[in-house]
């Protein structure tokens, strides 16, 4: 299509350039070309296909602030296929009806980021709920190696309810592990021993959304 639109400027040059200068002329074919491509990557940008719904973890109440962060971040990564910085954009469309997902990678400063956000259906009967889990390692690292970092928040609500800290990177020398209260966990870990990996996740969350309005 740009083709065929730039074709028909240079065949009408001679008529053209009655009324224009070169340079103005090729600068509106730069101009018509430019605007071209840019509305042929908005069309393929990836919708949300559900609202995202943030939902507080069992024994405590939402804190809209961080829901809303949460929330904002799991948009950007679902509709942002084309940011030009992502290493990886993977959408896995799973059950039509029931949820899409997508995982993504990128570096930021010095650590490598992979990501998998799931936005459910919650108009159709199902366990699953809106979540967002990354795994965290320094960008010269695999995935897999005993640097990396795991958190999940499942609900969307902003608040960490499992997430792992290698012993390497924890402040107590160990391995620190945290487990929030849930209906297969009714009890659930000390709250203060998700400390360290809640405010991993909210720093995250900083840097993610800083990563795609840059």
């Amino acid at each position: 299509m740009i083709h065929s639109i730039v074709a028909k400027y240079l065949n009408n040059l001679s008529t053209l350039q009655k009324f224009m200068d070169r340079r103005d002329f090729l600068r509106k074919i730069a101009l018509t070309t430019i605007g071209l491509t840019t509305s042929s990557a908005m069309l393929i940008k990836e919708p949300l296909k559900y609202p995202l719904k943030s939902t507080a973890d069992l024994g405590t109440t939402l804190d809209e602030n961080k829901a809303y962060q949460a929330r904002q971040v799991a948009k950007y990564i679902i509709e942002n296929n084309n940011h030009p910085d992502l290493i990886n954009y993977t959408l896995n469309k799973g059950d039509q009806d029931k949820y899409q997902e997508v995982r993504v990678e990128m570096n930021i400063e010095n650590d490598n980021y992979v990501i998998l956000v799931t936005n459910a259906n919650e108009d159709v009967e199902t366990e699953i709920n809106d979540s967002m889990s990354m795994w965290i390692h320094p960008k010269d690292e695999h995935r897999k190696s005993k640097n990396t970092i795991s958190i999940s928040d499942e609900g969307l609500d902003g608040r960490c309810d499992f997430g792992i800290i290698p012993k390497n990177l924890s402040k107590t020398g160990k391995t620190q592990t945290y487990v929030a209260k849930r209906k297969e966990y009714p009890q659930g870990d000390d709250p203060k021993m998700g400390i360290s990996v809640q405010e991993i996740y909210s720093s995250s969350l900083d840097k993610l959304i800083s990563f795609y309005n840059r």
